[in-house]
């Protein structure tokens, strides 16, 4: 469909002003995101297969976009696809594909004006647009249409290409309500022309379901807390924080969901000079155990210099899939690793578990930029007796690009460990102040004690619990990964990563 996929026109520009952040599963400290990933690279690696053929009448439950602050029902059956793209000129927010039942796409763009634009204008463009990369393009429908409380308009057209016929259906909606708006959505919704009928129904229900989700208050409440969190990062890389001047050792925490015990996550921390910058690194181990006999080994490395001008990170995740039926037990990779230096950030990656080779992007960061090692410095380095709230742009490997994460100081709370009431200060989590959010808490000293977010829950915990719940299933994971001998993708023209699986012992040093 390729050219069938443009948005506003000639005066779009492909400024994302603040950029997304984060989603809130898969958040808070870095541990929390290791089990979180945990869940995402065994979904990924092993969807089920749908129990019918998804219907031409049906949408899913609605698409919460906390960076962009948006929410907006799909069709049944697409896959979701959110790594943040430029796309003719706009930011392709989320895409919804399904090409092999139906051959449709449905996207969510954020194009960004010179000046607010009337609704010919847009019509005008997005017309031209057509013209420029199809043929045979007829304008079916452009008006002005009240959509999401706003003055957007609707739009329809049929075109030709490759060589087939395609409808288009689009909505736009402005940013803001007064007609003030430098910032448009843009719902497009590409079909064969041989499902019009289906697709102009559910397109009506579709754009009727669009929602904005940020309001004038926390639009002004994000912009100052993105000031505050610029204003931290500065004193840190002045040196005014001393990023290394508190660090735990080794601490243990034990991973639970539902309620029940199914892993842990050791985090262990330590100056360091990598590259010849001296600075922060964390490391993290982390072991799942589901029911079903998945299991989920995930190894975190992760380097920030004290300067924030230099980070470094190698993250791995190895998935143990249980025998089913004459298929054995099967070990599938997630890799991702990443370089920066100031404000140009390279990552490696894999584009599916699994996938033999890793693809590289090269990122912009802007001077809201907090690394994953900052996110786990950051309660050391604020004053938690002094209720705030700040943001900054963090990279998510869900969209191989930034999310808007913001972190709120709460107030004082207890928390309860091994029976005994704890002091804490509770600090909220989330992308984009839009729920839900996390609940993060830490003791005076910034070291975290408990966190929930949604089912999953994490809890300071000692050597002695850990070796005592997954001692024995931490032997016979690792047998499993020596017997099952993974191997790592290969950047491009590379030859593989060597020592695919180094030891992450429950205790000891880890190699290098």
């Amino acid at each position: 469909m390729g050219s069938g996929v443009t948005t506003l026109g000639r005066g779009a520009g492909s400024s994302c002003r603040r950029g997304p952040i984060v989603p809130a599963a898969v958040l808070t400290v870095c541990a929390c995101g290791l089990l979180a990933r945990a869940v995402t690279a065994q979904e990924t690696a092993s969807p089920p297969p749908p129990a019918t053929q998804p219907s031409k009448t049906d949408l899913d439950p609605p698409y919460i976009d906390g960076s962009f602050g948006f929410s907006v029902r799909p069709p049944a059956g697409c896959t979701l696809f959110r790594e943040k793209q430029i796309a003719d000129g706009d930011v392709e927010v989320a895409r919804f594909v399904d090409l092999v039942t139906r051959q449709w796409s449905f996207t969510v763009r954020l194009s960004t004006t010179t000046q607010p634009l009337d609704a010919q204008t847009m019509i005008a463009g997005i017309t031209a647009r057509l013209n420029e990369r199809n043929q045979d393009v007829k304008v079916l429908r452009g008006e002005p249409a009240r959509i999401a409380g706003r003055d957007g308009i609707r739009y329809a057209a049929a075109f030709k290409a490759d060589e087939k016929d395609w409808l288009r259906l689009q909505a736009v909606v402005p940013v803001l309500p007064d007609g003030s708006s430098k910032e448009y959505f843009a719902l497009v919704f590409i079909t064969p022309l041989s499902d019009q009928a289906p697709a102009e129904a559910l397109f009506e229900r579709m754009v009727a379901s669009f929602q904005i989700l940020r309001d004038t208050n926390s639009r002004q409440r994000i912009e100052k807390a993105l000031v505050r969190g610029q204003l931290l990062l500065a004193r840190a890389a002045r040196g005014d924080l001393n990023l290394t001047g508190r660090i735990f050792e080794d601490t243990y925490y034990r991973c639970l969901l539902d309620g029940k015990d199914v892993g842990y996550v050791r985090v262990s921390e330590r100056a360091d000079t990598v590259d010849h910058h001296e600075g922060l690194r964390i490391r993290q181990w982390g072991w799942r155990f589901d029911p079903d006999g998945t299991v989920t080994h995930l190894q975190y490395d992760m380097f920030l210099s004290s300067d924030l001008g230099f980070e470094r990170w190698d993250n791995k995740v190895f998935v143990i899939t249980p025998a089913a039926g004459q298929q054995p037990r099967k070990v599938v990779t997630e890799y991702e690793n990443a370089l920066r230096r100031d404000d140009r950030l390279l990552v490696a990656y894999q584009p599916l578990p699994g996938a033999p080779e890793m693809r590289e992007k090269a990122l912009a960061v802007e001077k809201s930029y907090a690394s994953a090692a900052w996110n786990v410095a950051f309660p050391r380095l604020i004053d938690l007796a002094q209720p705030d709230l700040y943001a900054f742009s963090t990279y998510t490997s869900q969209r191989r690009g930034m999310v808007l994460r913001t972190l709120e100081v709460i107030g004082p709370a207890q928390v309860t460990l091994d029976g005994r009431q704890v002091p804490a200060v509770r600090i909220e989590d989330s992308e984009g102040l839009i729920p839900p959010r996390s609940e993060l808490y830490v003791g005076p000293d910034g070291k975290m004690l408990r966190l929930v977010a949604g089912q999953v829950e994490m809890v300071a915990s000692d050597l002695k619990a850990v070796e005592r719940l997954f001692a024995a299933k931490v032997a016979d994971g690792e047998n499993l990964l020596k017997q099952l001998k993974p191997s790592l993708p290969r950047r491009p023209g590379a030859p593989p990563p060597s020592n695919p699986v180094p030891q992450a012992p429950i205790t000891g040093q880890p190699g290098r």
